[in-house]
């Protein structure tokens, strides 16, 4: 009990109402949303959603099995050849935006995917689609679930009903035209695979090439990377507070209370976690008024923004560890603060050169310099969350590598602080 009452001592004690600290409320809640309103106006008519995206195929199809059986479509028909990866090509290549007769995308069909994914990294291709080898035969199985015991044919050497396969969609997730690709290509092939019988597979898109369009704008691109923006703006007050404690006394008057340093850190921590929970739904408030859709996954912002909010303690705990007074920590936060975001892609993306390439010991994943920033993956995931039918399902590697940074900066900053600040003297 006793324990309990010194923390919420400590907590207050940093979020005490002082001018010092209506500055920093201003600075991490009031300019972020400058900030939406800004790129709210700024982009309130921009729809890239509207312009074709180049989009690179790798078709890897085998096509329907030669093993001396004679396939038939629904209608009887005998089939052969690579017969069903056409049709879906065909189909993809026809989709249109619901508001106008544009086509999505311009395919260009590749021989092998490395000269492919050169292209795609080169920004040539807003994405590249790679088709597996057991495509048709996957498409072959569905037609058995969906029709097998209506029409009267001999389902039994078609594949199993439960036969399932994977279409890989490559590119730079950061990229808003990757964001639209996928989006799109899973709503096509998921209608393309269930004829749209399926009601909770299926559901947005015809075989008649009409797709309804998620109407991404570059505004909606940019909000999560605003929301962990917002985020990153706590870095001056952490470091500034952190590092005032030792030096006006606060801490030793703090120690007479019998805490220990974990509750003055876990202060620290939970004082910051208190301001990024307020800013996030904030934010997004600021967000939806201009447009940006609304929506349950929002929610997952909370658990990046939680990550990036443990971050950015430890990383200014890391730096108070360096400087000697509260100006000096309120300028090297900043300059650290403001570069951070734009490495980590908050506002548009930014070049991310390899420091660990892809089919390495990350599997399908590369690591680049950047995404040693923790905001960058958060950001990252959140626009495949928020923009694209995707859940946390597809952003587990963005989840861990988030997670690890978070506690490779926490024990750094903690170590070097105890080291520099908390030492008996």
């Amino acid at each position: 009990m006793k324990t309990l009452k010194r923390f919420w001592l400590l907590y207050l004690s940093n979020v005490r109402v002082t001018t010092r600290v209506r500055v920093v409320l201003f600075f991490t809640i009031l300019f972020p949303l400058m900030f939406i309103g800004i790129f709210g106006i700024a982009f309130q008519t921009g729809d890239p959603s509207n312009t074709t995206i180049d989009l690179a195929v790798v078709n890897h199809d085998q096509g329907i099995p030669d093993d001396g059986n004679v396939y038939r479509n629904i209608t009887g028909d005998i089939v052969s050849g690579d017969f069903y990866s056409r049709e879906y090509l065909d189909l993809l290549g026809s989709v249109t935006f619901e508001d106008n007769e544009t086509k999505i995308f311009d395919i260009t069909i590749f021989d092998d995917e490395e000269s492919a994914m050169k292209r795609v990294e080169k920004r040539d291709y807003g994405a590249l689609l790679v088709l597996p080898e057991n495509f048709t035969t996957a498409a072959m199985a569905s037609r058995r679930a969906l029709f097998e015991g209506i029409i009267p044919l001999d389902w039994t050497i078609y594949p199993p009903a439960n036969f399932t396969t994977q279409l890989t969609v490559r590119g730079d997730s950061t990229l808003v035209q990757f964001t639209i690709s996928y989006s799109v290509i899973d709503a096509v092939t998921q209608g393309f695979f269930t004829l749209d019988m399926v009601d909770e597979i299926g559901g947005s898109v015809y075989l008649d090439g009409g797709i309804t369009s998620s109407g991404l704008t570059v505004f909606d691109f940019t909000v999560p990377g605003l929301v962990i923006f917002a985020i990153l703006s706590n870095l001056s007050t952490v470091t500034v507070t952190a590092l005032r404690d030792m030096k006006d006394g606060q801490f030793d008057r703090l120690k007479l209370t019998k805490m220990r340093v974990s509750e003055y850190l876990l202060a620290i921590v939970v004082s910051q976690l208190t301001i990024s929970v307020v800013q996030i739904p904030l934010m997004f408030a600021g967000a939806i008024i201009f447009g940006f859709p609304i929506s349950t996954r929002i929610l997952y912002a909370f658990i990046f923004g939680i990550l990036v909010s443990l971050s950015v303690t430890g990383i200014g705990i890391l730096l108070a560890a360096f400087v000697s007074s509260t100006e000096a920590a309120s300028a090297l936060s900043g300059i650290v603060s403001t570069p951070m975001a734009f490495l980590a892609g908050a506002f548009f993306t930014m070049p991310n050169p390899t420091l660990i390439p892809e089919g390495s010991i990350l599997g399908s994943h590369k690591l680049g310099i950047f995404d040693l920033i923790p905001a960058r993956p958060a950001i990252t995931a959140l626009r495949v969350v928020l923009l694209t039918d995707q859940g946390m399902a597809g952003v587990w590697y963005e989840f861990w590598l988030t997670t690890v940074l978070v506690i490779f900066y926490m024990i750094i900053g903690i170590f070097l602080f105890s080291r520099k600040h908390l030492r008996a003297k």
